[in-house]
């Protein structure tokens, strides 16, 4: 799989987190708890017991979502053992039997690609809950704004449930892309 990470852009954080807050209410120091499915939309409850309504909840809480866990419950997270160091080793010579365990071990690691998706109309998930990369080359950030904007189209243009596949299955195969890539950037 080729992906290029292009040009290097730096970006101060606390710029981005400042314009990304613009124009929208935040209700901090709450957590989300669960939802209910309503006739005609959904019900998101908090652990201070106060609750919204609406018609679309999106699960990006992170890589221990919620959201996800309630959505399809008996999707686990998986710990590839992946710790990540940095540095440059030079071998005194090769080691073919550490290269095939490599070689194996990812293709066992990664395995099939899962669609965890319920075809539930009312909730979908994004970036970290629906995708989990390492957190080198930024894969995390771009992944998130990519699925950021492939949402908001959804929204715009009449959030259908076949719109809503449609947006799934594009941030799962760019996600699980953005994995492959993230794990093969480790080893």
């Amino acid at each position: 799989m080729e992906m290029s990470v292009g040009e290097l852009k730096i970006i101060d954080r606390a710029v981005l987190r400042r314009n990304l807050l613009k124009n929208i209410d935040v209700c901090w120091n709450r957590r989300f708890v669960s939802h209910t499915i309503l006739d005609h939309g959904i019900e998101a409850l908090f652990n201070d017991g106060s609750s919204v309504k609406g018609t679309l909840l999106v699960g990006c809480d992170g890589a221990q979502s919620f959201v996800r866990a309630q959505l399809v419950p008996n999707l686990h997270r998986e710990d590839t053992g992946v710790i990540l160091v940095a540095g440059t080793l030079e071998p005194n010579e090769q080691c073919p039997q550490i290269r095939q365990l490599i070689q194996n071990s990812l293709v066992q690691i990664l395995g099939d690609q899962v669609n965890p998706f319920s075809n539930n109309p009312h909730v979908t998930l994004m970036n970290d809950a629906a995708h989990l990369v390492t957190i080198q080359l930024g894969m995390g950030a771009n992944t998130t704004f990519a699925d950021a904007f492939d949402l908001a189209d959804f929204i715009l243009h009449g959030a259908t449930q076949s719109l809503l596949g449609d947006y799934e299955e594009k941030m799962s195969k760019r996600g699980f892309q953005a994995v492959q890539y993230s794990f093969n950037s480790t080893s």
